[in-house]
C-alpha cells in the first residue's frame, strides 16, 4: 500500500512506476525536453546476502538466448516468468524489453557483451530500466567502475571450473553452472 506521502517502490508483485516529464530551460526557452518512465527498486547486498524489499531473497532466472521472435513470443515469455516467479536472463536487453519488464515486474539480469570502451554506457543504459536488477560482467573485467550507475548491481561472471575469486568491483558472484557443489561454494 503506497501513501501520497511516500513513493511506491518498484517490485515484481506491484511493479509501480511514474511518468517523468524533464524540461531544461534557459528564460522561457525550452532547450531540450525528456520523458521516461522510471521505477524506485530496494535491491541490494549485505554481507553475502541478496537483498529484495529488505529481505533475503534468492533469484532464479530463466536464460534466453535470442529474442528475436514475434512480440507475441516477448509477451508470453514475460508472462510466465512473471508467474513463475524468475527473473529473466538476456543478453544486452534492448530498451523495448526492458520497458516491457519494467511494466510487467519481471526482473531482468542482463549479460553484458560489449567492447570494454562500451561497457560505461550500456550500463548507464540499462540502469535507466526498474526491470534491470543486475548486470553480469565477465571475468576477465578488470576495470574500476568510476562513473558506475548505483542502482545497477554489478556481477561477475565465474565460470564453471575457472577463478574462484571475485573482483573488487562484484557486487555478486554469477556462476553459470548445473553442479551443486560449485553452486554451493559460491553461495
Amino acid at each position: 500500500v503506497c501513501s501520497s506521502d511516500l513513493p511506491c517502490f518498484w517490485t515484481p508483485e506491484m511493479p509501480h512506476l511514474y511518468d517523468v516529464h524533464l524540461e531544461i530551460k534557459s528564460g522561457a526557452e525550452v532547450l531540450n525536453t525528456h520523458d521516461q518512465q522510471i521505477g524506485i527498486r530496494r535491491l541490494g547486498v549485505r554481507g553475502r546476502d541478496l537483498l529484495l524489499e529488505g529481505r533475503r531473497t534468492v533469484l532464479r532466472a530463466v536464460r534466453v538466448e535470442s529474442l528475436e521472435g514475434q512480440l507475441s513470443d516477448v509477451e508470453q515469455l514475460l508472462s510466465a516468468c512473471r508467474a513463475a516467479p524468475a527473473a529473466l536472463l538476456v543478453e544486452n536487453p534492448s530498451d523495448e524489453l526492458c520497458r516491457q519488464a519494467s511494466q510487467r515486474g519481471v526482473l531482468l539480469i542482463a549479460i553484458v557483451k560489449a567492447m570494454r570502451a562500451d561497457v560505461a554506457a550500456l550500463l548507464h543504459r540499462l540502469s535507466q530500466w526498474a526491470a534491470v536488477a543486475i548486470a553480469v560482467l565477465p571475468t576477465r573485467f578488470t576495470d574500476p567502475m568510476i562513473d558506475r550507475p548505483r542502482n545497477l548491481l554489478l556481477a561477475q561472471h565465474l565460470p564453471e571450473g575457472g577463478a574462484t575469486d571475485t573482483a573488487d568491483w562484484a557486487d555478486v558472484a554469477f556462476v553459470d553452472s548445473a553442479n551443486v557443489e560449485t553452486l554451493a561454494h559460491h553461495a
